[in-house]
Protein backbone atom coordinates (compact mmCIF):
# COMPACT_ATOMS: atom_id res chain seq x y z
CA UNK A 1 0.00 0.00 0.00
CA UNK A 2 1.09 3.56 -0.72
CA UNK A 3 -0.15 7.00 0.23
CA UNK A 4 0.24 10.30 -1.58
CA UNK A 5 -0.55 13.78 -0.32
CA UNK A 6 -1.27 16.51 -2.84
CA UNK A 7 0.31 19.83 -2.03
CA UNK A 8 -2.45 22.45 -1.65
CA UNK A 9 -4.67 19.88 -3.33
CA UNK A 10 -7.84 21.96 -3.70
CA UNK A 11 -5.98 24.70 -5.57
CA UNK A 12 -5.09 22.23 -8.34
CA UNK A 13 -8.72 22.22 -9.53
CA UNK A 14 -9.77 25.09 -11.80
CA UNK A 15 -13.17 26.65 -11.21
CA UNK A 16 -15.49 26.80 -14.20
CA UNK A 17 -15.38 30.40 -15.55
CA UNK A 18 -19.19 30.48 -15.60
CA UNK A 19 -19.28 29.69 -11.86
CA UNK A 20 -16.46 31.91 -10.61
CA UNK A 21 -18.85 34.69 -9.61
CA UNK A 22 -20.19 32.34 -6.92
CA UNK A 23 -16.82 32.49 -5.14
CA UNK A 24 -16.64 36.30 -5.08
CA UNK A 25 -15.87 38.11 -1.83
CA UNK A 26 -15.44 41.74 -0.79
CA UNK A 27 -12.48 43.17 1.12
CA UNK A 28 -11.06 46.69 1.67
CA UNK A 29 -9.05 46.33 -1.54
CA UNK A 30 -12.04 45.51 -3.78
CA UNK A 31 -14.06 42.53 -4.99
CA UNK A 32 -12.26 39.32 -5.92
CA UNK A 33 -13.19 35.84 -7.08
CA UNK A 34 -11.34 32.54 -7.19
CA UNK A 35 -9.92 30.98 -10.35
CA UNK A 36 -8.90 27.84 -8.43
CA UNK A 37 -11.09 25.90 -6.01
CA UNK A 38 -10.81 27.40 -2.49
CA UNK A 39 -10.88 25.49 0.79
CA UNK A 40 -14.11 26.85 2.27
CA UNK A 41 -16.80 25.98 -0.30
CA UNK A 42 -19.47 23.44 0.61
CA UNK A 43 -18.88 21.15 -2.40
CA UNK A 44 -15.08 21.36 -2.35
CA UNK A 45 -14.42 18.02 -0.53
CA UNK A 46 -16.83 16.08 -2.75
CA UNK A 47 -15.36 17.58 -5.92
CA UNK A 48 -11.82 16.75 -4.82
CA UNK A 49 -12.87 13.19 -3.90
CA UNK A 50 -14.34 12.67 -7.38
CA UNK A 51 -10.98 13.69 -8.81
CA UNK A 52 -9.26 11.09 -6.60
CA UNK A 53 -11.72 8.37 -7.57
CA UNK A 54 -10.60 8.61 -11.18
CA UNK A 55 -7.18 7.27 -10.17
CA UNK A 56 -8.54 3.96 -8.90
CA UNK A 57 -10.52 2.70 -11.87
CA UNK A 58 -9.24 -0.51 -13.50
CA UNK A 59 -5.70 -0.73 -12.02
CA UNK A 60 -4.54 -4.39 -11.81
CA UNK A 61 -1.35 -4.37 -9.70
CA UNK A 62 0.39 -2.00 -7.34
CA UNK A 63 3.44 -0.97 -9.42
CA UNK A 64 1.34 -0.19 -12.51
CA UNK A 65 -1.01 1.60 -10.11
CA UNK A 66 1.72 3.97 -9.00
CA UNK A 67 2.94 4.47 -12.55
CA UNK A 68 -0.56 5.28 -13.71
CA UNK A 69 -1.08 7.71 -10.83
CA UNK A 70 2.19 9.51 -11.51
CA UNK A 71 1.30 9.87 -15.18
CA UNK A 72 -2.06 11.34 -14.26
CA UNK A 73 -0.47 13.73 -11.78
CA UNK A 74 2.00 14.87 -14.40
CA UNK A 75 -0.70 15.25 -17.03
CA UNK A 76 -2.89 17.46 -14.85
CA UNK A 77 0.08 19.25 -13.22
CA UNK A 78 -0.70 18.14 -9.69
CA UNK A 79 2.11 18.41 -7.13
CA UNK A 80 2.54 16.04 -4.18
CA UNK A 81 4.13 16.65 -0.79
CA UNK A 82 7.17 14.37 -0.87
CA UNK A 83 7.67 14.29 2.90
CA UNK A 84 4.17 12.91 3.45
CA UNK A 85 4.29 10.20 0.75
CA UNK A 86 4.84 6.53 1.61
CA UNK A 87 5.29 3.68 -0.88
CA UNK A 88 4.90 -0.11 -0.73
CA UNK A 89 3.99 -0.29 2.97
CA UNK A 90 2.47 -3.28 4.74
CA UNK A 91 0.05 -0.92 6.43
CA UNK A 92 -0.62 2.82 6.33
CA UNK A 93 -1.96 5.28 8.88
CA UNK A 94 -4.96 7.35 7.85
CA UNK A 95 -7.00 9.67 10.07
CA UNK A 96 -5.72 8.04 13.24
CA UNK A 97 -6.50 4.51 11.98
CA UNK A 98 -4.35 1.75 10.51
CA UNK A 99 -5.37 0.40 7.10
CA UNK A 100 -4.03 -3.14 6.68
CA UNK A 101 -4.68 -6.01 4.24
CA UNK A 102 -7.06 -7.48 6.85
CA UNK A 103 -9.10 -4.32 7.25
CA UNK A 104 -9.16 -1.20 9.43
CA UNK A 105 -7.64 -1.17 12.91
CA UNK A 106 -7.45 1.36 15.72
CA UNK A 107 -4.09 3.01 16.31
CA UNK A 108 -2.89 1.34 19.50
CA UNK A 109 -0.75 4.35 20.41
CA UNK A 110 -3.86 6.52 20.56
CA UNK A 111 -5.76 3.77 22.37
CA UNK A 112 -3.09 3.67 25.07
CA UNK A 113 -3.38 7.42 25.51
CA UNK A 114 -7.16 7.20 25.75
CA UNK A 115 -6.92 4.44 28.36
CA UNK A 116 -5.04 6.84 30.62
CA UNK A 117 -7.85 9.40 30.64
CA UNK A 118 -9.02 9.85 34.26
CA UNK A 119 -12.66 9.80 35.32
CA UNK A 120 -14.48 13.00 34.34
CA UNK A 121 -15.23 15.38 37.20
CA UNK A 122 -17.61 17.73 35.38
CA UNK A 123 -19.75 17.97 32.25
CA UNK A 124 -17.01 19.58 30.16
CA UNK A 125 -14.57 16.73 30.82
CA UNK A 126 -17.32 14.19 30.13
CA UNK A 127 -18.11 15.82 26.77
CA UNK A 128 -14.44 15.69 25.82
CA UNK A 129 -14.28 11.99 26.72
CA UNK A 130 -17.43 11.06 24.76
CA UNK A 131 -16.36 13.06 21.72
CA UNK A 132 -13.04 11.23 21.69
CA UNK A 133 -14.75 7.85 21.85
CA UNK A 134 -17.39 8.84 19.30
CA UNK A 135 -14.65 8.88 16.66
CA UNK A 136 -14.20 5.13 17.31
CA UNK A 137 -17.88 4.27 17.76
CA UNK A 138 -17.94 2.35 14.46
CA UNK A 139 -15.60 -0.16 16.18
CA UNK A 140 -17.81 -0.53 19.29
CA UNK A 141 -21.10 -2.47 19.08
CA UNK A 142 -24.05 -0.81 20.84
CA UNK A 143 -21.99 2.25 21.68
CA UNK A 144 -25.03 4.43 22.41
CA UNK A 145 -26.60 1.89 24.74
CA UNK A 146 -23.36 1.44 26.68
CA UNK A 147 -22.82 5.19 27.04
CA UNK A 148 -26.44 6.17 27.73
CA UNK A 149 -25.92 6.86 31.44
CA UNK A 150 -22.94 9.05 30.60
CA UNK A 151 -24.91 10.86 27.90
CA UNK A 152 -27.73 11.57 30.35
CA UNK A 153 -25.34 13.58 32.53
CA UNK A 154 -24.91 16.06 29.66
CA UNK A 155 -28.58 17.00 29.61
CA UNK A 156 -29.76 20.33 30.95
CA UNK A 157 -31.16 20.55 34.47
CA UNK A 158 -29.54 17.21 35.39
CA UNK A 159 -27.60 17.22 38.65
CA UNK A 160 -24.05 15.89 38.27
CA UNK A 161 -23.77 12.57 40.10
CA UNK A 162 -21.00 10.09 39.27
CA UNK A 163 -22.28 6.78 40.65
CA UNK A 164 -21.18 3.17 40.26
CA UNK A 165 -23.30 2.85 37.11
CA UNK A 166 -21.48 5.70 35.37
CA UNK A 167 -18.13 4.31 36.51
CA UNK A 168 -19.04 0.89 35.11
CA UNK A 169 -20.04 2.37 31.73
CA UNK A 170 -16.82 4.39 31.71
CA UNK A 171 -14.70 1.27 32.18
CA UNK A 172 -16.80 -0.75 29.72
CA UNK A 173 -16.15 1.78 26.94
CA UNK A 174 -12.43 1.61 27.60
CA UNK A 175 -12.48 -2.18 27.53
CA UNK A 176 -14.49 -2.26 24.28
CA UNK A 177 -11.87 -0.18 22.52
CA UNK A 178 -9.07 -2.49 23.69
CA UNK A 179 -10.85 -5.70 22.64
CA UNK A 180 -12.37 -4.26 19.46
CA UNK A 181 -12.30 -6.47 16.34
CA UNK A 182 -10.68 -5.48 13.09
CA UNK A 183 -13.23 -3.98 10.71
CA UNK A 184 -13.26 -6.02 7.53
CA UNK A 185 -12.36 -4.41 4.23
CA UNK A 186 -15.38 -4.01 1.97
CA UNK A 187 -15.63 -6.48 -0.90
CA UNK A 188 -18.12 -5.09 -3.47
CA UNK A 189 -18.43 -8.51 -5.16
CA UNK A 190 -19.94 -10.17 -2.08
CA UNK A 191 -23.36 -9.62 -0.52
CA UNK A 192 -23.78 -7.50 2.58
CA UNK A 193 -25.57 -8.59 5.75
CA UNK A 194 -27.25 -6.10 8.08
CA UNK A 195 -28.21 -7.06 11.61
CA UNK A 196 -30.09 -4.63 13.80
CA UNK A 197 -31.78 -4.61 17.18
CA UNK A 198 -33.71 -2.23 19.41
CA UNK A 199 -33.70 -2.04 23.19
CA UNK A 200 -35.78 0.12 25.48
CA UNK A 201 -33.16 2.87 25.32
CA UNK A 202 -31.25 2.64 22.01
CA UNK A 203 -31.05 1.32 18.44
CA UNK A 204 -28.10 -0.63 17.07
CA UNK A 205 -26.97 -2.07 13.74
CA UNK A 206 -23.93 -3.81 12.26
CA UNK A 207 -22.88 -4.35 8.63
CA UNK A 208 -21.30 -7.76 7.98
CA UNK A 209 -19.76 -9.77 5.16
CA UNK A 210 -18.91 -13.46 5.06
CA UNK A 211 -19.44 -16.71 3.18
CA UNK A 212 -21.21 -18.33 6.15
CA UNK A 213 -22.46 -17.24 9.59
CA UNK A 214 -19.22 -18.50 11.12
CA UNK A 215 -17.15 -16.38 8.71
CA UNK A 216 -19.12 -13.15 9.12
CA UNK A 217 -16.90 -10.18 9.95
CA UNK A 218 -18.05 -6.66 10.90
CA UNK A 219 -17.53 -3.75 8.52
CA UNK A 220 -19.18 -1.03 10.58
CA UNK A 221 -21.20 -0.59 13.77
CA UNK A 222 -23.84 2.12 14.22
CA UNK A 223 -26.16 3.08 17.07
CA UNK A 224 -28.09 5.93 18.65
CA UNK A 225 -30.23 6.64 21.71
CA UNK A 226 -34.02 6.76 21.53
CA UNK A 227 -35.81 10.02 22.16
CA UNK A 228 -38.36 10.32 24.96
CA UNK A 229 -41.21 9.91 22.46
CA UNK A 230 -39.61 6.90 20.75
CA UNK A 231 -39.23 5.13 24.10
CA UNK A 232 -43.05 5.00 24.32
CA UNK A 233 -43.27 2.93 21.13
CA UNK A 234 -44.03 -0.77 21.26
CA UNK A 235 -41.36 -3.42 20.72
CA UNK A 236 -42.48 -3.99 17.13
CA UNK A 237 -42.39 -0.26 16.36
CA UNK A 238 -38.91 0.10 17.86
CA UNK A 239 -37.66 -2.83 15.80
CA UNK A 240 -39.14 -1.27 12.66
CA UNK A 241 -37.42 1.99 13.59
CA UNK A 242 -34.15 0.06 13.91
CA UNK A 243 -34.58 -1.27 10.36
CA UNK A 244 -35.22 2.25 9.03
CA UNK A 245 -32.25 3.77 10.83
CA UNK A 246 -29.93 0.93 9.83
CA UNK A 247 -30.83 1.54 6.20
CA UNK A 248 -30.07 5.26 6.57
CA UNK A 249 -26.80 4.70 8.43
CA UNK A 250 -25.50 2.16 5.91
CA UNK A 251 -27.05 3.53 2.73
CA UNK A 252 -23.63 4.15 1.14
CA UNK A 253 -23.03 0.38 1.17
CA UNK A 254 -26.47 -0.64 -0.07
CA UNK A 255 -28.02 -0.88 -3.52
CA UNK A 256 -31.73 -0.55 -2.80
CA UNK A 257 -34.59 -1.09 -5.25
CA UNK A 258 -38.24 -2.09 -5.19
CA UNK A 259 -37.97 -4.99 -7.63
CA UNK A 260 -40.43 -7.83 -6.96
CA UNK A 261 -39.06 -10.80 -5.07
CA UNK A 262 -39.36 -14.24 -6.64
CA UNK A 263 -42.84 -15.70 -6.13
CA UNK A 264 -41.48 -18.83 -4.45
CA UNK A 265 -39.74 -16.67 -1.83
CA UNK A 266 -42.56 -14.19 -1.44
CA UNK A 267 -45.73 -16.25 -1.38
CA UNK A 268 -47.61 -14.20 1.22
CA UNK A 269 -46.76 -10.77 -0.16
CA UNK A 270 -47.45 -11.85 -3.74
CA UNK A 271 -51.07 -12.82 -3.03
CA UNK A 272 -52.54 -9.31 -3.69
CA UNK A 273 -50.84 -9.21 -7.09
CA UNK A 274 -52.95 -12.18 -8.18
CA UNK A 275 -56.19 -10.35 -7.38
CA UNK A 276 -56.37 -8.98 -10.92
CA UNK A 277 -56.32 -12.50 -12.36
CA UNK A 278 -59.03 -13.59 -9.95
CA UNK A 279 -61.16 -10.58 -10.91
CA UNK A 280 -60.79 -11.49 -14.57
CA UNK A 281 -62.06 -14.99 -13.84
CA UNK A 282 -64.95 -13.72 -11.72
CA UNK A 283 -66.13 -11.17 -14.26
CA UNK A 284 -66.60 -13.90 -16.87
CA UNK A 285 -69.12 -15.51 -14.52
CA UNK A 286 -71.19 -12.32 -14.08
CA UNK A 287 -74.06 -11.99 -16.55
CA UNK A 288 -74.17 -8.16 -16.39
CA UNK A 289 -70.47 -7.80 -17.09
CA UNK A 290 -70.67 -10.43 -19.80
CA UNK A 291 -73.13 -8.18 -21.66
CA UNK A 292 -70.56 -5.39 -21.69
CA UNK A 293 -67.83 -7.76 -22.87
CA UNK A 294 -70.06 -9.05 -25.69
CA UNK A 295 -70.94 -5.51 -26.75
CA UNK A 296 -67.29 -4.50 -26.97
CA UNK A 297 -66.62 -7.51 -29.16
CA UNK A 298 -69.41 -6.25 -31.45
CA UNK A 299 -68.14 -3.17 -33.34
CA UNK A 300 -71.67 -1.83 -33.95
CA UNK A 301 -72.55 -1.80 -30.24
CA UNK A 302 -69.16 -0.73 -28.88
CA UNK A 303 -69.95 3.02 -29.07
CA UNK A 304 -73.11 2.60 -26.98
CA UNK A 305 -71.13 1.22 -24.04
CA UNK A 306 -68.00 3.36 -24.40
CA UNK A 307 -69.08 5.76 -21.65
CA UNK A 308 -69.48 2.86 -19.26
CA UNK A 309 -65.75 2.24 -18.98
CA UNK A 310 -64.25 5.66 -19.62
CA UNK A 311 -64.49 6.41 -15.88
CA UNK A 312 -62.53 3.37 -14.71
CA UNK A 313 -63.09 -0.27 -13.72
CA UNK A 314 -66.49 -1.88 -14.25
CA UNK A 315 -67.60 -3.79 -11.14
CA UNK A 316 -70.42 -6.20 -10.41
CA UNK A 317 -72.76 -5.94 -7.43
CA UNK A 318 -70.59 -8.02 -5.10
CA UNK A 319 -67.34 -6.14 -5.74
CA UNK A 320 -69.08 -2.75 -5.67
CA UNK A 321 -70.06 -3.27 -2.01
CA UNK A 322 -66.55 -4.44 -1.14
CA UNK A 323 -65.09 -1.42 -2.94
CA UNK A 324 -67.19 1.07 -0.97
CA UNK A 325 -66.31 -0.62 2.32
CA UNK A 326 -62.60 -0.54 1.43
CA UNK A 327 -62.58 3.11 0.40
CA UNK A 328 -64.44 4.11 3.54
CA UNK A 329 -62.11 2.08 5.77
CA UNK A 330 -59.05 3.72 4.16
CA UNK A 331 -60.70 7.16 4.49
CA UNK A 332 -60.34 7.84 0.77
CA UNK A 333 -63.91 9.13 0.52
CA UNK A 334 -64.17 10.98 3.88
CA UNK A 335 -67.87 11.82 4.44
CA UNK A 336 -68.98 14.25 1.74
CA UNK A 337 -72.50 12.87 1.39
CA UNK A 338 -73.88 11.06 -1.65
CA UNK A 339 -73.03 13.70 -4.26
CA UNK A 340 -69.53 14.36 -2.98
CA UNK A 341 -68.67 10.69 -2.64
CA UNK A 342 -70.07 9.89 -6.09
CA UNK A 343 -68.62 12.70 -8.16
CA UNK A 344 -65.24 13.24 -6.50
CA UNK A 345 -64.17 9.73 -5.60
CA UNK A 346 -66.06 6.66 -6.72
CA UNK A 347 -67.12 7.68 -10.22
CA UNK A 348 -63.57 8.70 -11.17
CA UNK A 349 -62.36 5.14 -10.56
CA UNK A 350 -65.22 2.66 -10.99
CA UNK A 351 -68.54 2.08 -12.71
CA UNK A 352 -71.41 -0.38 -12.31
CA UNK A 353 -75.08 -0.49 -13.26
CA UNK A 354 -77.32 1.59 -10.98
CA UNK A 355 -74.27 3.23 -9.47
CA UNK A 356 -75.88 6.54 -8.43
CA UNK A 357 -78.84 4.99 -6.60
CA UNK A 358 -76.59 2.37 -5.00
CA UNK A 359 -74.20 4.98 -3.55
CA UNK A 360 -77.06 7.23 -2.41
CA UNK A 361 -78.65 4.37 -0.47
CA UNK A 362 -75.27 3.38 0.95
CA UNK A 363 -74.56 6.92 2.20
CA UNK A 364 -78.05 7.24 3.74
CA UNK A 365 -77.30 4.21 5.92
CA UNK A 366 -73.77 5.33 6.86
CA UNK A 367 -73.75 6.72 10.42
CA UNK A 368 -70.64 8.83 9.82
CA UNK A 369 -71.96 10.29 6.57
CA UNK A 370 -75.24 11.22 8.25
CA UNK A 371 -73.40 12.84 11.14
CA UNK A 372 -71.03 14.92 8.99
CA UNK A 373 -73.15 15.62 5.90
CA UNK A 374 -73.89 19.22 4.90
CA UNK A 375 -77.30 20.72 5.75
CA UNK A 376 -79.35 23.44 4.02
CA UNK A 377 -81.20 24.46 7.19
CA UNK A 378 -80.47 27.75 8.89
CA UNK A 379 -78.62 27.51 12.18
CA UNK A 380 -80.79 27.69 15.29
CA UNK A 381 -81.08 31.18 16.78
CA UNK A 382 -81.40 32.37 20.37
CA UNK A 383 -84.10 30.91 22.64
CA UNK A 384 -87.35 32.89 22.25
CA UNK A 385 -88.87 34.62 25.30
CA UNK A 386 -92.12 33.16 26.65
CA UNK A 387 -95.15 35.31 25.69
CA UNK A 388 -97.65 35.48 28.62
CA UNK A 389 -101.39 35.14 27.92
CA UNK A 390 -102.73 37.48 30.67
CA UNK A 391 -101.71 40.16 33.16
CA UNK A 392 -99.32 39.30 35.97
CA UNK A 393 -98.80 35.81 34.56
CA UNK A 394 -95.13 36.66 34.18
CA UNK A 395 -93.24 39.36 36.05
CA UNK A 396 -89.64 40.61 36.06
CA UNK A 397 -87.88 41.70 39.26
CA UNK A 398 -84.61 43.49 39.94
CA UNK A 399 -82.70 45.34 42.65
CA UNK A 400 -81.22 48.77 42.07
CA UNK A 401 -78.72 50.44 44.39
CA UNK A 402 -77.08 51.44 46.55
CA UNK A 403 -78.36 55.03 46.27
CA UNK A 404 -77.85 58.12 48.44
CA UNK A 405 -79.48 57.46 51.80
CA UNK A 406 -82.82 59.17 52.48
CA UNK A 407 -84.12 60.59 55.76
CA UNK A 408 -85.82 57.23 56.40
CA UNK A 409 -82.55 55.28 55.84
CA UNK A 410 -83.66 53.94 52.43
CA UNK A 411 -80.70 53.07 50.12
CA UNK A 412 -82.04 50.60 47.49
CA UNK A 413 -85.08 50.08 45.27
CA UNK A 414 -86.88 46.80 44.59
CA UNK A 415 -88.34 46.91 41.03
CA UNK A 416 -91.27 44.74 39.88
CA UNK A 417 -92.54 44.88 36.26
CA UNK A 418 -95.45 43.09 34.63
CA UNK A 419 -94.20 41.54 31.33
CA UNK A 420 -97.64 41.86 29.69
CA UNK A 421 -98.75 45.41 30.57
CA UNK A 422 -95.28 46.80 31.44
CA UNK A 423 -96.72 48.07 34.74
CA UNK A 424 -93.93 48.93 37.19
CA UNK A 425 -94.00 48.96 40.99
CA UNK A 426 -91.10 50.43 43.05
CA UNK A 427 -90.45 49.54 46.70
CA UNK A 428 -87.80 51.36 48.77
CA UNK A 429 -85.47 49.19 50.87
CA UNK A 430 -83.04 49.88 53.65
CA UNK A 431 -80.83 46.96 52.63
CA UNK A 432 -80.78 44.86 49.45
CA UNK A 433 -81.37 41.54 51.24
CA UNK A 434 -84.04 38.86 51.05
CA UNK A 435 -85.36 39.76 54.50
CA UNK A 436 -86.14 43.33 53.39
CA UNK A 437 -88.16 42.30 50.31
CA UNK A 438 -91.92 42.98 50.59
Amino acid sequence: MSTLELKTGYHHIEVNPADRYKTAFVCPFGTFRYKRMPFDLRNTPATFQRLMDQFRNGLPTHIPDLKFVFERLQKFKLCVNREQCKFACARVKYLGLWITPKGIEVNQVKVAAIQNIPCPRNVKQLQSFLQTYSWYRKFIPNFSDIARHLSNLKKKNILWKWSEQEQQDFQTLKQCLVTQPVLKKVDPTKPFIIKMDASVYALGAVLLQGESPADERPIKYASRLLSSAEKNCSTTEREALAVTNATLWLTCFLDLNHKDICELKNIVIDVPSRTAAELKTEQLKDSELQKIIDCFEDIDKRVDFANWTQRGYVLNQEYSIATLHTLKRKKLTTHYGADGTFFFRISSRYYWTGMRKFITDYVKNCADCIRYKATNQKPAGLIQTHVPAQRFESIAIDLFGPLPETSEDMKSIFIVEDCTTKWVELFPLKQATAKELP
